[in-house]
């Protein structure tokens, strides 16, 4: 089990905002499940945005008027005889709080306030952030409003909240039972938790290190063949790539309750995962700068204790290895950095 502050160190990491993460971290002592750190996240950064004033945005709102302003609405004019009234119909656009993202804040923190789950005394302040965004309408979520958001400079802080409430959605389920809704553990879902340990660890190489450049690559099947059949190849990429002069990490995330697999009462390493990184390794290789060394990591969260394990193929060096997310977050970053050292 992974603990809350962890959780959150995690979290600002994956999503790439370290600092906005900092600037709601506050107190955590009074969270004791993954769902109260959404709810304390979301109750902090509200509050926030409302001490600073909530973002606001130009929306349309249409008007019959006899002072004109905005655009005109001439089919809308003389369908209602408006002209003959010295009026027009009208589209002003005004500066309102009523915008989308303020929207999908609240409706998460409204959801959030009336679940039992969450803890009786961050229900409480949940509900006084609702009342406090008086003039913001609440919403119905969807998967498809998040990709609607606008986030810029001036409202960067955003990003971070937007990340918690489309959290919050995709751990939404049905409750069969009572015909309510429940919020899953999502440090137990182990689908989300393998893009959020995977993102993770590319984030955090690309914030503390500076050696190598950080990306994901999207290898080449080094395939010939008609250019239809060629298409059904899919694409490859991997999951972190540490790229320098001399060297070259192909770094592989996985998020399994056991890092090794059982045949015959024989632990082994699980063969999916070593083909895997195998063939990346062979892709990249046909690739590489002259002089330049490939290598691979396999890199798993610890279920029990920490390993390493290090062997050679060809020429790449191979580490299988896993990180103890219950550590201290110093600790933690001690390790995945000596994982890069030869």
């Amino acid at each position: 089990m992974i603990p809350i502050k962890n959780l959150f160190f995690i979290l600002c990491y994956s999503w790439g905002r370290l600092d906005e993460g900092e600037l709601v971290r506050a107190s955590l002592d009074d969270v004791k499940t993954p769902q109260d750190l959404l709810a304390r996240l979301l109750i902090n950064g509200a509050n926030r945005v409302l001490k600073d004033g909530l973002d606001r945005g130009y929306l349309e709102f249409a008007e019959e008027s006899s002072s004109l302003r905005g655009k005109i609405d001439f089919s809308g004019s003389i369908a209602r005889l408006l002209f003959e009234q010295a009026k027009a119909a009208t589209f002003v656009d005004e500066l309102s709080h009523n915008i989308l993202h303020n929207q999908i804040l609240k409706s998460t923190v409204h959801l959030l306030a009336n679940h039992t789950g969450i803890d009786s005394s961050l229900r409480v302040e949940l509900r006084k952030v609702v009342r406090n965004f008086r003039d913001v309408d609440l919403i119905k979520l969807s998967a498809p409003i998040f990709k609607r958001v606008q986030i810029h400079q001036n409202n960067a802080f955003y990003a971070f909240l937007i990340n918690v409430c489309q959290l919050v959605y995709l751990q939404l389920s049905p409750d069969s039972q009572h015909g309510d809704i429940k919020i899953r553990d999502f440090s137990r879902d182990e689908v989300k938790m393998r893009k959020v340990f995977q993102d993770f660890a590319y984030n955090f190489y690309r914030t503390n290190q500076s050696e190598f450049n950080v990306y994901s690559e999207r290898l080449s099947w080094g395939a010939s063949g008609s250019e239809q059949d060629l298409s059904l190849l899919p694409y490859m990429y991997t999951d972190v790539t540490l790229n320098s002069p001399g060297r070259k990490i192909i770094l592989d995330t996985k998020y399994y309750q056991e890092a090794f697999q059982s045949n015959w009462g024989k632990n082994s390493f699980h063969s999916s995962h070593l083909y895997q990184l195998n063939t990346y390794l062979d892709c990249t290789e046909r690739t590489r700068n002259s002089g330049q060394k490939i290598d691979g990591i396999l890199l798993y969260p610890a279920t029990n204790d920490e390993f390493d394990y290090k062997f050679n193929v060809r020429d790449h060096a191979i580490t299988i290895a896993a990180v103890d997310m219950r550590r201290d977050s110093n600790e933690i970053s001690q390790r995945m950095l000596e994982l890069l050292k030869k």
